[in-house]
């Protein structure tokens, strides 16, 4: 497929107050487009604004995916400032740590709403403009946890598994009205992910370093942007992750062993020697 320019393009990006979400929308300024920062902090996506340019450039809009007007009124709100949306990146979300015995249910409602209901409704309100537009691409960031039974991430990988699916089918029902659909599954990246995870007691991660884990969001954000210009179907960061996804489809006993190797050096106390390094799975 031939490269699509992104000079102007309206680029809504969801969760763009750290993380891959202000990596992405820097790359997208970077490209010449016009970003919609969304996300529930004001002034931390006031101050990116103003790094990538500004009114014009660079719109701000408190954002709480939870909840549904604030959602649709995000859509809104950016047809109302630029006249359009080309480009809508769901990349907010948030992870639950805690084992599936133990979780709370108002906690996996939210999960849920979060994860699933926040881009269902953001895709329903920007198709009807996309289909008028006769063009328009949804990028959804999912997970490898969404794909493989991941310990104690068992909440925020079902959340992830009914939005890869919804990615699949929206793809699908889509593709007549000339929107385009990308999965994009980051792997481990180096954000504060973790910290900013419900969870159920303190002692349940996948990255004991006070550094972080996995590659840098810039790397992430500067092949979500390529996607945007290519179209993919999908987009892997990660070979481990993949590696895990589709050897699992073929031998489900090694990825239940592997998985049971993870259970057993996360929950604490510790029970394995291996290198946390060798244990961490790509979320």
């Amino acid at each position: 497929m031939k490269s699509i320019k992104l000079q102007d393009k309206v680029v809504v990006v969801t969760g763009a107050s750290g993380g891959i979400g202000a990596a992405m929308a820097k790359e997208f300024a970077s490209a010449g487009a016009r970003v919609v920062l969304a996300a529930r902090s004001q002034p931390v996506i006031e101050r990116l604004a103003n790094e990538l340019g500004g009114p014009g450039r660079a719109l701000t809009l408190p954002t709480d995916v939870a909840d549904v007007s604030s959602v649709e009124g995000m859509v809104e709100q950016t047809l109302s400032a630029f006249g359009r949306i080309d480009i809508l990146v769901n990349n907010a979300g948030i992870g639950y740590f805690a084992p599936l015995r133990q979780v709370k249910l108002d906690r996996v409602r939210h999960v849920f709403d979060v994860n699933v209901m926040g881009p269902l409704v953001a895709i329903q309100a920007v198709v009807p403009h996309m289909q008028t537009q006769g063009d328009g691409h949804i990028i959804n960031v999912l997970t490898c946890a969404g794909r493989i039974p991941i310990p104690f991430q068992g909440i925020y990988g079902a959340s992830k598994a009914a939005l890869i699916l919804l990615t699949d089918t929206l793809r699908v029902e889509l593709a007549p009205l000339r929107i385009a659909v990308t999965g994009i599954y980051p792997g481990t990246v180096n954000t504060s992910f973790e910290n900013n995870a419900l969870r159920e007691g303190d002692s349940y991660t996948l990255c004991p370093f006070e550094s972080g884990c996995g590659s840098p969001p810039e790397v992430i954000a500067r092949g979500v942007v390529q996607a945007a210009r290519r179209r993919p179907r999908d987009a892997w960061f990660s070979f481990q992750g993949r590696r895990y996804v589709v050897t699992g489809m073929f031998w489900p006993g090694w990825l239940d062993a592997r998985m049971a190797e993870v259970r057993d050096a996360v929950e604490p106390p510790p029970k394995s020697d291996r290198p946390w390094e060798d244990l961490l799975i790509p979320r």
